[in-house]
């Protein structure tokens, strides 16, 4: 299989961040509706981390392994302004995989328009 470019990963990491954002769009969303944005969340956060890791590894010629490591060196490089933001939704992306509660799954959504700023302002510096 051959290694995806920088900039097929950075049309991915956009295309679920559209995808996403419509979903957070919605007015009253129901219970299905939040689902699906917590999976849309869940992927979008994964591509948005592994495209930085990418973007790190191409054009910074450093290697971070894990999520931490590559939000600490973009944080460094000025490629996110927020490293506390981004542990929080790395946080929350994490509790995802232990959603047994609606009352948790409705908190978690609660922060997905933050989010999807974060990984807008990600998005423009990636493609700066």
């Amino acid at each position: 299989m051959a290694k995806r470019s920088l900039q097929e990963k950075t049309a991915d990491f956009d295309k679920a961040l559209q995808s996403l954002q419509r979903l957070v769009d919605v007015k009253k969303p129901d219970d299905v509706c939040i689902d699906a944005a917590i999976q849309r969340f869940e992927y979008t956060y994964e591509l948005s981390w592994k495209t930085l890791k990418t973007y790190i590894e191409e054009r910074l010629g450093e290697s971070p392994k894990f999520p931490k490591q590559v939000l600490s060196t973009a944080y460094q490089a000025n490629l996110i302004d927020d490293e506390t933001q981004w542990l929080t939704l790395l946080n929350d992306r994490n509790l995802t995989s232990h959603l047994y509660s609606e009352a948790m799954s409705r908190n978690i959504f609660s922060h997905f328009k933050t989010y999807v700023a974060l990984f807008q302002k990600l998005l423009e510096k990636l493609r700066a």
